[in-house]
């Protein structure tokens, strides 16, 4: 995107803030982001979903009620918000549709499905897509996991309309975020793999605390769903991914996608994935504290105001979540009764060594996942390494956002000594 069209994006914003913020002086609150508010704007059948639904709405109500209360978030970021939040919506509508005019999305094969269930931050979106150049897997892409009713590959023109449409939406939302600063530590395109975070938004199943006020009932809430609850989550994933690959050739490829660690319920994925096998990559936690900071900090600048931050905020809740994904970790690999039968099931990969060698890594890797690296493949991932521009980050200190290497490593001192990081 041309950067006079970045310049007027990031204006308009600021100037519906300013005038948003004078309305709420004067006791007037512009596109409130209520429940009514949100319910109005559906159409009849997407409204009917949500009330029919009783978990849409108790997420709803957590997600709005700890987000929206006040003036805390500006004008731009309840607008924005509220539109995705019906799109997700009338998203559903439209899937449950296709899953009635083709029944037959029920029975594509996931067989032997390969998820990399890890931190934020650890390498996986770098292994993930280095992987992806080989055809034997089918990774879903950003658009896919976006926008998948009809199925990716009914017709080529619907396929560049939807490619087009996200696109531009990740370049609206990368100018808001700040152009030059995600693209360097983790670009949106809708042609790469991503995390299936996106598909667990149909359900509203939100996890990542970027807000101010994402604090407390919202970090516990969404942490500590009742188990019967994560399983109807990872149903509903694995027919929205059996719709994703409806038009791959799933008899001759494998699924392998990515799912970090804080919205993962691995019991009950593996309850919905019997024959899955686990990538975990694992890195210096002080590393990945860092690293993730300074992308949630990036990306939460759709939801506030311009020149307006509370790194400290950002510190104190990324240590909070992040220190339960470590702890979820150590407690997934002790649990015998997710061990794989005939399989194995969990797979670690150091960050150093994928850094240093990623082409022998992921050599180490096919042999864990009982497949062979061909030389096709090899070819088109050194030609991957040749043109991938690493991932990188402002140089900040750590105690920007309220944090010490010594309280990290405190807080992970579990994850570190049962995985020697």
């Amino acid at each position: 995107m041309h950067i006079i069209f970045r310049f007027i994006i990031l204006f308009i914003k600021c100037l519906m803030d300013i005038i948003g913020d004078i309305f709420y002086y004067f006791g007037l609150k512009l596109s409130p982001l209520t429940f009514e508010n949100i319910s109005k704007e559906l159409t009849k059948e997407a409204r009917s979903e949500l009330l029919q639904v009783e978990y849409l709405q108790d997420n709803l109500d957590v997600f709005i009620r700890t987000i929206a209360d006040g003036n805390t978030m500006p004008v731009t970021g309840r607008y924005f918000t509220k539109v995705w939040l019906i799109h997700l919506l009338e998203l559903r509508v439209r899937i449950k549709r296709c899953l009635k005019e083709d029944p037959s999305i029920y029975r594509v094969p996931l067989k032997r499905p390969i998820f990399f269930v890890t931190m934020m931050r650890t390498g996986s979106t770098f292994m993930h897509c280095l992987m992806a150049e080989d055809d034997q897997w089918s990774c879903p892409k950003l658009w896919e996991l976006e926008d998948f009713s009809p199925p990716p590959g009914t017709t080529a023109a619907d396929d560049k309309t939807r490619i087009a449409r996200c696109q531009l939406k990740w370049e609206i939302t990368s100018t808001l975020m700040g152009w030059n600063d995600v693209k360097k530590a983790h670009g949106f395109n809708p042609l790469t793999p991503e995390d299936l975070l996106f598909l667990y938004h149909l359900d509203f199943k939100f996890i990542t605390a970027m807000h101010d006020r994402m604090e407390g009932e919202f970090m516990d809430f969404f942490q500590n769903q009742p188990a019967n609850l994560e399983l109807i989550y990872n149903k509903n994933l694995k027919t929205h991914l059996q719709m994703i690959c409806k038009n791959k050739d799933m008899e001759n490829k494998r699924l392998l996608t990515m799912l970090h660690a804080s919205p993962a319920h691995l019991e009950s994925l593996l309850q919905v994935f019997p024959d899955a096998q686990i990538i975990t990559l694992h890195r210096d936690p002080v590393g990945v504290m860092k690293s993730v900071c300074d992308l949630i900090h990036t990306n939460s600048r759709t939801c506030r105001r311009l020149f307006v931050d509370n790194k400290k905020g950002v510190g104190r809740r990324l240590l909070k979540s992040l220190t339960n994904d470590s702890k979820n970790l150590v407690k997934w690999r002790k649990d015998q009764n997710l061990e794989g039968k005939g399989i194995q099931r969990f797979i670690d990969v150091n960050f150093k060594d994928l850094i240093k060698n990623p082409i022998e890594t992921v050599q180490s890797v096919y042999k864990q996942l009982g497949t062979t690296l061909d030389d096709n493949s090899y070819k088109k991932m050194a030609a991957f390494l040749n043109s991938h521009k690493k991932s990188s980050s402002k140089a900040f200190d750590i105690q920007d956002f309220g944090l010490t290497k010594e309280t990290i490593r405190e807080s992970f001192k579990e994850y570190t000594d049962y995985f020697k990081v």
